[in-house]
């Protein structure tokens, strides 16, 4: 019954649709946890977007042989964010989940970076990003259930669009700042300075 159309409703307008928008992001700029979260993920975002649309592709050209490399690594990636989320969901009620979210967010992103400015071959990067993709796999249930536990039902289509938007907010920033540091600086100089941002993003629920 909770899925089916509000007939009582007023109808869709944009006046509505304002208010509707600002009552969102006015719960979520005034929760603590959920825009420290957004804040969090929209740095992690906009240096994935620099992974996977500069760095690794660059990388894999100079380094690691081109397309079959990024195929295997981001396959690699994948299949661990599956096995993170299928043991997160049959073991992860047994532990804190601050401290599962704290190790696993940051093992999920900075190291892969490090590991690939430190190293021109496949293989101690593949096993990284298999790693990293079991560690991230966690993530997204934590984040998930937080937001069930604390947005109300009546507001949580409208704070989910608000958080998906400061989530997404810096990936176009994210790949043009990857181009232009390799451009300028090299990649290895590039790896190292985006993997940083990673990390410091990552320190935030310490």
């Amino acid at each position: 019954r909770a899925a089916e159309p509000r007939k009582a409703e007023a109808p869709v307008s944009l006046r509505a649709y304002g208010s509707e928008l600002r009552e969102g992001y006015t719960h979520l700029l005034g929760n603590r946890l959920l825009l420290a979260i957004v804040v969090m993920v929209m740095f992690m975002n906009g240096t994935d977007q620099g992974w996977y649309a500069v760095l690794l592709p660059v990388h894999a050209e100079a380094e690691l042989g081109g397309a079959t490399a990024i195929g295997l690594l981001t396959a690699m990636f994948g299949a661990g964010g599956l096995v993170g989320a299928l043991l997160y969901g049959a073991v992860g009620h047994r532990f804190s989940r601050r401290t599962v979210f704290t190790v696993c967010v940051i093992l999920c992103g900075a190291p892969r970076f490090l590991v690939a400015a430190a190293t021109g071959t496949t293989l101690p990067l593949a096993v990284t990003m298999l790693l990293g993709g079991i560690a991230g796999g966690v993530l997204n249930p934590i984040l998930t259930t937080v937001v069930y536990e604390r947005v109300p039902d009546r507001l949580r289509s409208r704070v989910s669009g608000a958080l998906t938007a400061g989530c997404e907010f810096a990936m176009p920033l994210g790949g043009l700042a990857a181009g232009l540091l390799v451009e300028g600086a090299g990649v290895t100089a590039a790896l190292l300075l985006m993997g940083g941002v990673y990390f410091l993003a990552t320190l935030s629920p310490l």
